[in-house]
């Protein structure tokens, strides 16, 4: 009986023992989906990466950006590559398509291959007012290039930017067409902006912008050009000392990234990242660009740099016109600008 009485006891101690170690093992696994749902993963290293400089205004505004979104979530961390040390934006975008998980900043003539029609945006005095810009980007033209732009593989996580007036910085004084002939003048290395420089009457000269100081210095190139906080913090009025207030082209810069990239955040991150978007280019537009333009204006003044006011913008105008006919870029329908801009005068 006794006998009997220790293997009872002893198989009841047995299933003790099961049900703790049961009960252990269930309360691991509940921490571990605890620590998941709490989101205890890795972050996504989203790397932002641009061929300018850190000192650059579009870089800060990024910087800002970024800051913004990670105050608000984990799920997310920020990069930072300049000078074009990862590659150029068309290098990058090739890689975003592979799964790269890279920011870009760039200007819709770069998604030419894409979405052809929406560098148009870019083009030489193509709208009357810096503010019509803003504008523009509530169309239904500006919607279609963005779906377009999804259709191939991209996200536009902001897009009104804006860039501020190109100027051109010069060995020579410039006040009208004329004065560019046979002037080489480095440009960004897109379709449009080699027709611009050409329809304006110089010799357009395709280069990455990490070659623009070199080329400058050496005489290679004469002129260049860019925003003015732009050609500032390149040092590139060392190089040349005639700023010429052109005003030729004024641009939407946008943020993009991978599809790919984009589907590894939640929803909820995806919206922190937007939102903070919007708030980076207020803070952007009415603050950074103005009081960074200005004090890069004065700073080149002081060093050296002579401003030359009185240009011919009309005159620049009319040898630009030729741009939209339809035929010098054949991705842009004759027309398709008087479309757009009565998009836009509809908004007013």
């Amino acid at each position: 009986m006794k006998a009997i009485q220790k293997s009872w006891i002893l198989i009841f101690a047995l299933f003790m023992f099961v049900c703790i170690l049961v009960g252990c093992s269930s309360d691991t696994n509940s921490k571990t989906v605890e620590e998941k749902i709490d989101g205890a993963q890795e972050p996504v290293i989203m790397k932002f990466a641009t061929e300018s400089t850190d000192a650059d205004t579009l870089s800060q505004a990024f910087r800002y950006w970024a800051e913004l979104v990670e105050e608000k979530t984990d799920e997310v961390e920020f990069e930072f590559h300049y000078n074009g040390s990862v590659g150029t934006n068309t290098e990058l975008m090739d890689a975003m398509l592979m799964g790269e998980d890279y920011i870009i900043v760039a200007d819709p003539s770069y998604f030419k291959d894409w979405v052809p029609e929406w560098d148009i945006s870019c083009g030489p005095y193509f709208l009357e007012e810096e503010s019509d810009y803003l504008l523009l980007t509530q169309t239904e033209w500006w919607f279609d290039q963005v779906q377009q732009l999804e259709d191939a593989g991209f996200i536009l996580m902001g897009g009104d930017f804006l860039y501020s007036y190109r100027q051109i910085l010069a060995d020579r004084e410039i006040r009208n067409p004329d004065d560019l002939s046979g002037v080489k003048m480095r440009v960004p290395t897109t379709d449009l902006s080699i027709a611009m420089a050409e329809c304006m009457g110089a010799v357009a000269t395709p280069l990455p912008f990490s070659e623009m100081f070199t080329a400058l210095s050496s005489k290679t190139i004469n002129a260049v050009e860019n925003p003015i906080s732009t050609l500032y913090n390149a040092k590139l009025h060392d190089a040349a000392k005639y700023l010429n207030l052109t005003n030729h082209q004024e641009m939407l810069i946008t943020y993009i990234c991978g599809a790919q990239t984009w589907e590894k955040l939640s929803e909820e991150c995806q919206n922190i990242i937007l939102e903070c978007g919007k708030e980076a280019a207020d803070y952007y537009n009415n603050t950074l660009l103005k009081s960074a333009e200005e004090e890069c204006l004065e700073a080149m003044i002081e060093e050296g740099l002579i401003i030359v006011d009185d240009v011919d913008i009309d005159a620049f105008k009319a040898s630009c016109e030729t741009i939209y006919d339809g035929k010098t870029i054949p991705e842009w329908p004759a027309g398709l600008r008087d479309e757009i801009v009565a998009q836009v005068e509809a908004l007013k």
